[in-house]
């Protein structure tokens, strides 16, 4: 079979929302495996704050990197596409599931990387000064001026995006939007899962409950006692940068736990944003008002999956 001939299907949507269960109802009716699209489960030790699940069918792209790896969607790409390759080699089907709206863009999308990644550490030495002297809101308006439309994909306060893109533009000379041109390629039959704003915000407080009852304060002790630093990509995810006061002393669990809550709703709002704007005319939308719902979603996506096959 040529690669990525198959029909495959993509389940996205915000935080909360029930795509996992829907990608294993999925993957069992129609012998498919799930392949997580998810930046912060593909970190092994990381389970309780990611909302790992168990499930009854095979799973790819979860537990792949250490906490202190590096990790880029172009890594992601790669990888993510020779498993999808494997699974329709073996004349099955992958369910994309997950909510990281870059990496699912990286399979639906053959991407142009003609960017130059080489190092230059004079404008690195630079872009680092001025962050330190002039502060974030000034690197994220370098950027805003050099390449408008690649910023305003990035929020305000992911450092770490906005310093890689400025840097990526100057060492380019030109916007990286001007070179990463998209490029549709893929086979994908594309749902977004969506919940009216209540039943989110309830099905996010219940979530975040469930994790400190199963020991979340105990997994981040675990990983700083292990030597992983608040420095790291990894744990500056939601459900563990916010420990960083507590460890400290300054703020209590509760306070912790309100500060995860008000994240994770706010990742959820960016979340459902961004699907809304990406794939309005690429995707078909499923509003879930009740778990009966999830039943009646199934039948409708195996049907018009088949119909499509």
């Amino acid at each position: 079979m040529n690669s990525l001939t198959k029909q495959n299907i993509i389940i996205c949507g915000a935080t909360a929302t029930g795509k996992t269960i829907i990608a294993e109802k999925l993957a069992l009716a129609l012998d498919g495996e799930i392949v997580s699209a998810d930046s912060m489960q593909i970190y092994k030790k990381m389970n309780i704050g990611t909302a790992k699940e168990d499930l009854s069918v095979k799973q790819h792209m979860i537990n792949i990197c250490e906490p202190d790896e590096e990790y880029s969607v172009f890594n992601f790409s790669t990888q993510a596409r020779q498993v999808i390759r494997q699974i329709n080699n073996s004349n099955r089907v992958a369910i994309i599931c997950g909510g990281t709206g870059l990496y699912i863009d990286s399979i639906i999308y053959k991407m142009n990387y003609g960017l130059q990644r080489t190092d230059n550490p004079l404008i690195k030495t630079e872009i680092e000064k001025d962050l330190k002297t002039h502060g974030p809101i000034f690197i994220y308006n370098e950027l805003l001026k050099l390449d408008p439309i690649t910023a305003k994909k990035i929020h305000v306060n992911n450092i770490r995006r906005i310093t890689r893109a400025l840097y990526l533009c100057r060492i380019n000379n030109k916007p990286i939007s001007e070179i990463q041109e998209k490029i549709p390629e893929n086979n994908f039959r594309i749902f977004i899962i969506e919940r009216n704003r209540e039943d989110l915000i309830s099905r996010i407080n219940i979530r975040v409950e469930k994790m400190f009852n199963m020991g979340l304060k105990n997994e981040v002790t675990s990983l700083l006692n292990a030597g992983y630093s608040y420095n790291l990509q990894s744990m500056q995810a939601i459900g563990y940068k916010e420990w960083k006061e507590f460890f400290s002393g300054n703020i209590s669990e509760e306070q912790v736990k309100d500060k995860i809550l008000i994240n994770t709703r706010q990742y959820a709002k960016r979340q459902i944003t961004w699907f809304k704007n990406q794939y309005i005319n690429i995707g078909q939308y499923f509003l879930l008002e009740n778990e009966q719902d999830i039943d009646d979603l199934i039948s409708k996506t195996i049907k018009l999956y088949k119909e499509n096959e």
